[in-house]
C-alpha cells in the first residue's frame, strides 16, 4: 500500500516508473503465495488456507473463489484444444509460439515488469 501511495505522489515520470517497477516486483511473491493457496497447500488448515488466499487475492482485485475456480479449470484443461484455441487458430502462429516460448523460459516475469513500466510511461 505504501508503494501505491508513493507512486500516486510521484513528481516525475522516472519516480513513477520506479514505483511501478517496485510494485510489480513486490507482487511476484504475493502471487506465488496466492497460487499455493489456490491449490490448498499454503496452510494445512483449510480455513486458514482459504482466509489467507482471500486476503492475498484482494491485492489483485479479484474474488479468491473466482480466481481459484479459473486456475484449477486451467489445470484441468491445460494443453487441450479447449485452452489452446488461441494458439491453434491464430493467423500468426510464429508470434503465439514465440510468446509461449518466452513464457516457458521464465521471461513472463520480465515481460510483466517491462509491460507495467511501459504502461505507466504511456499514462504520463
Amino acid at each position: 500500500m505504501g508503494l501505491l501511495w508513493a507512486g500516486s505522489h510521484a513528481s516525475t515520470g522516472y519516480g513513477l516508473a520506479l514505483y511501478c517497477f517496485l510494485f510489480a516486483i513486490a507482487l511476484i511473491p504475493v502471487y506465488s503465495l496466492l497460487h499455493e493457496a489456490e491449490h490448498g497447500v499454503l496452510n494445512s488448515n483449510e480455513k486458514w488456507n482459504y482466509a489467507l488466499g482471500f486476503y492475498l487475492s484482494l491485492l489483485f482485485l479479484v474474488p479468491f473463489s473466482f480466481f481459484r475456480k479459473c486456475h484449477l479449470n486451467h489445470h484441468k484443461h491445460n494443453r487441450t484444444d479447449y485452452e489452446m484455441w488461441d494458439c491453434i487458430m491464430t493467423p500468426k502462429k510464429w508470434l503465439k509460439y514465440g510468446y509461449l516460448y518466452l513464457v516457458m523460459m521464465g521471461m513472463e516475469w520480465i515481460i510483466l515488469v517491462v509491460g507495467t513500466l511501459l504502461f505507466c510511461i504511456r499514462l504520463q
